[in-house]
């Protein structure tokens, strides 16, 4: 990359980055927009005016079946309109540099108001987790006790966007990959059952960390999604930081945007 190329933002997932290897590229009334994953770009595809108006302030996911969206319409990804107004009228959005960072309990605070707009009772914060560049949101279903999809929340700002990376191309319920043939690849229904197991996932995960020699272990737990898993990293037996391990393919994609752990506040760990 040139020194000189600044980075961009993916209008669906709020990640910064660079223009030259981005994985798709669109253009909308004469502007040239970049997208982090396909998954973020077909997300686009289906309704390029919300996020150009929207910016990030958008609530991300919502689930295929029975999904209504604000101005009435269905969704077919699953991408889910933001609420009218934008997200600023229902979380405390604070313009960058007007105050400290945000708390651990503010942070818990922000994230809770967040899923409270969802209007889903069945949706719960499982845990918030502190890192050096953000809070990593985990929200789970409270009737099956399984995670339901990932949440980057803003140090500065208050800001909440969705987790790229698994979440955005392997969540195949609540993410813009839900479900069906897209893109002439095939996307396994939710409903089946991950051929891979937890202990195949965990040792797939650890074989990746073994080769890049830098005496990181995975974590005895795994965190279920609806299409992979979510697994923590350890060194020197504590938290370092998290990988994904798709529950189909065996793939494994390291979580390299949060970078230095800090702390995690527990609300509630789902059983997956």
């Amino acid at each position: 990359m040139d020194a000189h190329v600044a980075k961009v933002k993916d209008v669906v997932c709020a990640m910064m980055i660079d223009p030259e290897t981005a994985a798709a590229v669109r253009v909308y009334e004469g502007k040239t927009f970049h997208f982090c994953s396909q998954g973020c770009a077909r997300a686009f595809d289906d309704d390029p005016k919300n996020y150009v108006q929207a910016g990030s302030h958008q609530l991300p996911f919502r689930p295929r079946d029975g999904q209504v969206r604000s101005d009435g319409r269905g969704s077919r990804t699953g991408v889910a309109r933001r609420n009218e107004g934008g997200m600023t009228g229902a979380l405390d959005y604070i313009p960058p540099g007007a105050g400290k960072l945000l708390t651990l309990d503010q942070a818990v605070k922000q994230a809770k108001k967040y899923l409270e707009a969802w209007g889903d009772a069945d949706l719960s914060l499982s845990e918030v987790m502190e890192f050096s560049n953000h809070y990593y949101v985990e929200v789970a279903e409270k009737g099956t006790d399984r995670g339901a999809f990932g949440l980057l929340l803003n140090k500065d700002t208050g800001e909440i966007v969705p987790e790229p990376g698994p979440n955005m191309e392997w969540n195949l319920k609540y993410g813009p990959m839900a479900g069906g043939t897209t893109g002439g690849l095939y996307q396994p229904d939710r409903g089946e059952k991950m051929p891979v197991t937890t202990a195949k996932a965990h040792a797939l995960a650890q074989k990746v960390l073994d080769a890049q020699g830098q005496g990181l272990r995975v974590e005895d737990r795994a965190d279920q999604f609806y299409g992979y898993y979510t697994i923590r990293t350890l060194k020197d037996g504590k938290i370092y930081g998290m990988l994904g391990v798709n529950g189909f393919t065996g793939q494994v994609w390291l979580h390299s945007w949060h970078g230095r752990y800090v702390k995690t506040r527990v609300l509630k760990r789902a059983k997956y």
